[in-house]
């Protein structure tokens, strides 16, 4: 049983619009094993967050190295089990606190300048701001899958015609959304832990999608038709077809919906009979 694995990050009509570049960022890798990491992140990109774009970069390097570096150093498959059943959030408060020291040099390698507070006291928090991100991060194994969220977003499960949340963070009304810039960012971050058996499950997707994908349907209902689409078509016409028009499919769903940025990145797993060979090996962050 193979993992067929392909992400990409697209600019949104109404940023090519105004001018203004794509905020999300898309990162994947595969071990040795098989097991496949994945990360989404989506920048603010508002007025207060100028350098979000680079932020979102930040957050989605980090989740996968940060993940691979306990998986390979955990000693064994079960401790990495009770390590994320566990502990999950202290992952991400790991990363919370690589990210904001990466944000910190590279704010300072560009030359920007640091805000101050009454007394001459760099302002870290208002350098993170400008910074601001949410993001989403998936590893999958053919035995368990680990999977966290900080911010907007989805993270689902495609199997027979259905797509399912694997993640479900408290919603914030408006516009609002977590993001890994705050104070104690970790603490707003959503997991989850579930074993099976991969082969059972086949043929399955696991997706990762920034908001400008959902938000692009005028409803729940169309949104889960949509990733069920992708699946269905991995099957009809292979993986590689979605593969190769993954871009023009985000591009037009931007187009004809929020003209949003949108990142996908997935895991597909299909029976031995449909799968075809793709090579989706990755270097790490």
């Amino acid at each position: 049983m193979k993992l067929a694995v392909f992400g990409k990050s697209v600019r949104g009509a109404a940023h090519i619009r105004a001018g203004t570049k794509c905020q999300d960022s898309c990162r994947k890798i595969v071990l040795e094993d098989g097991t496949a990491i994945l990360a989404a992140a989506d920048g603010h990109g508002s007025p207060a967050c100028p350098h979000s774009r680079t932020g979102a970069k930040i957050a989605a390097n980090l989740f996968c190295g940060i993940m691979r570096q306990i998986y390979l150093n955990c000693g064994g498959r079960e401790h990495f089990i009770s390590l994320l059943s566990n502990e999950g959030s202290l992952v991400v408060r790991a990363i919370e606190i690589e990210w904001k020291k990466r944000v910190m040099e590279s704010h300072a390698a560009n030359g920007r300048p640091f805000p101050e507070r009454e007394g001459g006291e760099t302002d870290e928090a208002a350098v993170y701001r400008q910074y601001g991100t949410t993001l989403l991060g998936l590893l999958v194994t053919e035995s368990f899958l680990f999977a966290c969220q900080l911010g907007d977003g989805d993270i689902c499960m495609i199997r027979d015609g259905k797509a399912e949340k694997l993640v479900d963070p408290p919603k914030i009304l408006g516009v609002e959304t977590f993001s890994l810039c705050a104070g104690d960012a970790w603490t707003k971050a959503e997991t989850g832990l579930r074993r099976f058996r991969l082969s059972a499950l086949a043929p399955v997707m696991f997706t990762l999608t920034t908001d400008g994908f959902s938000n692009s349907y005028e409803s729940e209902a169309g949104f889960r038709e949509a990733l069920a689409e992708y699946l269905k078509t991995a099957r009809d016409h292979g993986v590689g077809a979605v593969k190769e028009n993954l871009a023009a499919w985000l591009e037009e769903t931007s187009a004809l919906g929020c003209g949003d940025d949108i990142t996908m990145a997935a895991v597909c797993c299909l029976p031995d009979e449909e799968a075809e060979s793709i090579d989706s090996r990755e270097p790490d962050a």
